[in-house]
């Protein structure tokens, strides 16, 4: 997390993170496993990450992710040489894109993948925002994602502002996010409506397309931001008189901790209604320093906050929702 308040800093932190970043499309049949378990090519050798570990797993198959990362390397490197030459007596061209970060394979994707990675999405973000008045409120970057949080006019009364949630992933861990959200000013909660925006995947995208989608989505997603202020007056109307309840399932479903279970409470501030359980949704979603587990608490208040579905059939439909994954 980097605490700066405009994007051409950003731009210049993500052109840092991405050094000794590098990309390679490589047949299947060429790449090995050696004794410690890392990618090799040659005499190259890169040492997977949790989450290339897992895209291994997926993309041969069989092995499965759990049981893989409990063995110790030369029997990981044994199971994943057996079922790369599975793979490759079936489909003998077979390809993947390796994309490294010095000596690490930090992703393994298919050749469809079309990488946009952070700095040039921002510059893109920057440049279609050149004219506009904005704040950048909150933010994750790192090497391999980022989330912003950028708000563009305050509500009437002053209690919210409107903006924007961009998000993408360099690893395939997700699409480029374009989605509504609402800050509240007093506690400095965010509520995402991530069914509201876009997801575009990275398959088939160019810079140009890049641009156009942003400068369309960016005026949408605001104008549904500010919709989505006026319906907390509806969702403070909305009793909800087992919020605890509620609560208390939710995380069960979820395997939230105790904590989170208090937090969440804590951040209803008392008021048994649908509006109650946004904030205190939005108010837990803070104490997560994984962007990915903040945003799941952001976007399930969203969701909340904008559907007219009674609110456990809302929580079911997101409990049930599969993460994300880019392939």
């Amino acid at each position: 997390m980097f605490n700066t308040q405009n994007l051409s800093h950003l731009v210049g932190v993500a052109k840092e993170l991405a050094t000794g970043n590098h990309d390679t499309t490589a047949a299947v049949a060429d790449l090995t496993f050696d004794s410690n378990c890392n990618l090799t090519r040659g005499r190259a050798a890169l040492k997977l990450t949790d989450y290339a570990m897992g895209q291994v797993c997926d993309r041969l198959g069989p092995p499965p992710r759990r049981y893989i990362k409990q063995c110790p390397p030369h029997i990981q490197s044994v199971n994943l040489e057996h079922w790369r030459h599975q793979l490759v007596a079936q489909n003998p061209d077979a390809q993947w894109l390796v994309r490294g970060h010095n000596r690490t394979c930090r992703a393994l994707l298919s050749t469809r993948y079309v990488p946009l990675d952070n700095q040039p999405l921002l510059e893109t973000v920057s440049g279609v925002l050149a004219d506009t008045s904005y704040t950048l409120v909150a933010h994750h970057l790192d090497g391999d994602s980022m989330h912003l949080r950028l708000t563009m006019a305050n509500s009437p009364d002053g209690y919210y502002a409107a903006g924007v949630f961009v998000a993408n992933s360099e690893i395939g861990q997700r699409s480029i996010t374009l989605a509504p959200f609402v800050q509240r000013h007093s506690c400095a909660n965010s509520i995402v409506h991530l069914d509201g925006g876009v997801r575009q995947r990275h398959v088939r995208v160019t810079p140009a397309f890049i641009w156009g989608l942003i400068t369309e989505k960016v005026g949408q997603c605001f104008g549904l931001a500010q919709d989505m202020i006026e319906r907390a007056v509806w969702a403070q109307a909305q009793q909800l008189p087992d919020v605890g309840d509620v609560i208390r399932k939710l995380c069960e479903a979820k395997g939230y901790t105790e904590d989170t279970q208090a937090n969440i409470l804590m951040g209803t501030e008392g008021q048994h209604t649908r509006m109650g359980l946004v904030n205190g949704l939005s108010a837990a979603a803070r104490d997560f320093e994984n962007p990915d587990q903040r945003l799941v608490l952001e976007s399930m208040a969203g969701a909340i906050l904008v559907e007219t579905d009674p609110v456990w059939s809302v929580i079911q439909k997101r409990v049930k929702a599969k993460a994300e994954v880019e392939a």
